[in-house]
């Protein structure tokens, strides 16, 4: 998809304007006045092969390798995602789930149902329990689970991508956006130079307002919000507290709540 650079990714808007450039990266980032999207200013002329390098071996391997440092914490939140999920979602072995950007796969498979894993990054060992399947084979089957975790803040393409995820969602299935970086929150609006989430990988800051707006239009009701902190392995109160009453002179916001957050859509039209 070929981005015009007069228009928001999001809302085609053409009332965009530079907003701020990010402490530790430099990275700049535009706000679209319409929607309120925060997106990195170089996303006009981000190729698809500029992208891919931002996923290397390297980072898999920090981030999902059994035993390296980031996969502890990880493992520890997709139980507590997988919690969050089964308040609305039932887990039986009838269904079907379709994880968008599954990683190794060891957090879908901490499920009953079927399970499908589609994975952009060709170096990620998927776990041998979940069905590993590519962008054309996704649009064969219908799911009544699709999840992004930690996903739709990285796609380039994120409205064509979910459009067509859509399609593929049973009526009343449910689509679960989890563990996306927030516009909304205390960090970023006192802040938004030292947000802990701005990255190169991270091209896009939503908030719940747009993406509720997006996912409407979509034919999928908001049923449930929320802002992960204080059972998540990430938090330290004292630690946090102390950054967090400096946040306008700190290079690098704490964890907190509000950072991240989550959201279940249910589709409501066919």
């Amino acid at each position: 998809m070929l981005l015009d650079k007069k228009k928001c990714p999001l809302c085609g808007s053409k009332n965009v304007k530079f907003s701020y450039t990010s402490i530790k990266d430099k990275i700049d980032y535009s706000f679209c006045k319409n929607c309120t999207l925060y997106f990195q200013t170089k996303i006009y002329s981000l190729s698809n092969k500029d992208i891919s390098k931002f996923y290397t071996k390297n980072y898999f391997y920090k981030g999902y390798t059994h035993g390296s440092k980031g996969f502890l914490h990880r493992s520890q939140q997709y139980v507590l995602d997988r919690k969050y999920i089964k308040k609305f979602y039932k887990d039986n072995k009838k269904n079907s789930i379709l994880d968008y950007g599954c990683g190794n796969g060891e957090f879908i498979k901490l499920f009953k149902s079927k399970k499908f894993g589609f994975e952009f990054n060709s170096d990620a060992k998927v776990n041998h329990s979940i069905k590993r399947i590519n962008f054309k084979e996704i649009q064969k089957f219908k799911y009544d689970l699709i999840v992004m975790r930690g996903v739709i803040e990285h796609l380039k393409n994120f409205k064509d991508i979910t459009k067509k995820l859509v399609k593929c969602l049973k009526k009343n299935g449910q689509f679960v956006i989890m563990a996306t970086p927030n516009s909304h929150s205390y960090a970023f609006i006192k802040n938004k130079k030292a947000f802990n989430q701005n990255n190169e990988r991270h091209l896009f800051h939503f908030n719940s307002i747009n993406l509720t707006d997006f996912f409407l239009k979509l034919g999928l009701f908001n049923i449930d919000l929320s802002y992960p902190y204080h059972d998540t392995p990430y938090k330290n109160f004292k630690a946090d507290f102390k950054k967090i009453k400096k946040i306008k002179s700190i290079k690098n916001s704490p964890p907190g709540v509000g950072n991240m957050m989550s959201l279940v859509f249910k589709k409501i039209n066919n």
